[in-house]
C-alpha cells in the first residue's frame, strides 16, 4: 500500500546499522575495521547488504574516497540517536536483571503468610532494602501470567506446566482442639467417636481422609460440622476458643509444640553461599527470628488422634524460568529455600 513500508523493507540487522553508524563516525572503512576488529571485506559486505535492504546508497566509497550520500547523512542523523537510546535501554535492562534492586510481585495464601511466610519476607527485605515487594494475599489461585506475578506460593500440587515449582515443605492434615474443649467432652479414642463431638470444617475440605501412621489403614469421614467456614484461620480461632475439633494442616498446632520443646536447643543458620550464580548476603537467624513469638507460649491447640494422619498438603514456590531470572528473584528464591531449612517442624 502506498505510504507504508512493506514487512520485507524493514528486515535489516541492527548490528549492520550499528556498523554503519560507527563507520560514518570514523570516516574511514579501514579505520573502522582496525578499531572494531571486523575484517575490511566483511565490513564492506555488510554495509552493501544494509544498502540493498534499505534500497538506497548510504556511502560513496573507493580506495581513495569516503563520503556519506545525502540519504546516508539523513539516515545517520535519524538513526544515530535511536541506536544510542537502544544501547542505553539495553544497559538499563542488564543492570535491572543483575543487581539486587527493583520490584518483585508475589502472591501467597493468607494463612500461610500470617503463619510464617510474612516473617520470611520481612527478613529478606531487611537484608535487601533496595528490593521492593508487592505481596498479594489470596486463598484463590490468581492468574499468574495475567497479573504478572514474579513468584507464587501454592498449597497442593501445582498445575502450571510452564512454571518451575520448588517444593518448600509439606504437612499432613490432622485433628486438633483446645485443651479446655477436650477436658470437658468425652474422650476421643477412635475416628467414629468424632460423630459425638462438635466438628469444625474448613472448606473446600468437605471430606476428611485419614491413614493410620502404623498399619496404614485408610478411613474417610464425612463430617456434619458444628461450624463450617471457608478460611482455615477462622477455623483455628474457633478451635482455640473451644468450639470443637478442627481438621487443619498439622503444622498449625505441631509448630506450637515443637517450638516450645526446641527453643532452648535449636540454633538455625542459613548457608553462607546459596546454591546459585547470584551471591546473596550471608546471614544467621537467632531463634527469635526463625520462630514465631506466640509459639513460646503454652500451646493453645493439641492434636487429637495423632496416629491418624490426614492428606498431605505440599507447599510450592513457583516462578517462571531459570534462564532469564533477575538477580532479585534468584536471591528471593535462595532466601526462601534457606529459610525453609530452619522450619524443622514438618508434620509428614
Amino acid at each position: 500500500m502506498e505510504g507504508k513500508l512493506s514487512f520485507m523493507e524493514t528486515q535489516y540487522s541492527l548490528d549492520d546499522l550499528a556498523l554503519f553508524v560507527e563507520t560514518a563516525r570514523h570516516g574511514s572503512l579501514t579505520q573502522m575495521s582496525k578499531t572494531s576488529g571486523v575484517p575490511l571485506s566483511t565490513l564492506s559486505r555488510r554495509l552493501r547488504q544494509l544498502e540493498r535492504q534499505l534500497g538506497c546508497r548510504l556511502l560513496d566509497r573507493n580506495a581513495h574516497h569516503f563520503r556519506l550520500t545525502p540519504a546516508g547523512e539523513n539516515f545517520l542523523t535519524e538513526c544515530g540517536p535511536l541506536l544510542a537510546d537502544l544501547h542505553q535501554i539495553g544497559a538499563q535492562l542488564h543492570n535491572d536483571n543483575h543487581q539486587l534492586r527493583g520490584h518483585l510481585s508475589i502472591t501467597a495464601p493468607v494463612n500461610l503468610t500470617q503463619h510464617w511466610l510474612g516473617r520470611c519476607i520481612n527478613a529478606f527485605m531487611s537484608r535487601h532494602p533496595e528490593i521492593r515487594i508487592e505481596l498479594k494475599l489470596s486463598n484463590h489461585y490468581e492468574n499468574l501470567v495475567e497479573r504478572q506475578f514474579d513468584a507464587a506460593f501454592r498449597v497442593g500440587e501445582p498445575q502450571l506446566p510452564d512454571w518451575i515449582a520448588r517444593p518448600i515443605w509439606s504437612s499432613c492434615m490432622g485433628l486438633c482442639a483446645s485443651p479446655d474443649y477436650l477436658a470437658s467432652m468425652p474422650a476421643v479414642d477412635h475416628l467414629q467417636a468424632l460423630h459425638q463431638h462438635r466438628l469444625i470444617m474448613a472448606t473446600p475440605l468437605t471430606q476428611w481422609h485419614f491413614r493410620h501412621r502404623q498399619h496404614g489403614t485408610k478411613e474417610t469421614l464425612t463430617p456434619r460440622p458444628h461450624l463450617r467456614v471457608d478460611d482455615i484461620g477462622i477455623a483455628l480461632n474457633a478451635a482455640r476458643a473451644g468450639i470443637g475439633i478442627a481438621y487443619v494442616p498439622a503444622y498449625y498446632y505441631q509448630n506450637d509444640q515443637y517450638q516450645n520443646d526446641q527453643y532452648q536447643n535449636d540454633k538455625c543458620s542459613l548457608p553462607d553461599q546459596p546454591p546459585s550464580s547470584v551471591t546473596t548476603n550471608a546471614f544467621h537467624l537467632p531463634p527469635e527470628e526463625a520462630l514465631a513469638p506466640d509459639a513460646l507460649k503454652t500451646p493453645s491447640l493439641i492434636p487429637v488422634l495423632p496416629d491418624w494422619r490426614g492428606d498431605e498438603r505440599p507447599v510450592y514456590l513457583l516462578y517462571r524460568d531459570r534462564e532469564f531470572m533477575p538477580a532479585r528473584l534468584r536471591a528471593f528464591v535462595d532466601h526462601v529455600l534457606a529459610w525453609e531449612e530452619c522450619q524443622r517442624w514438618q508434620a509428614c
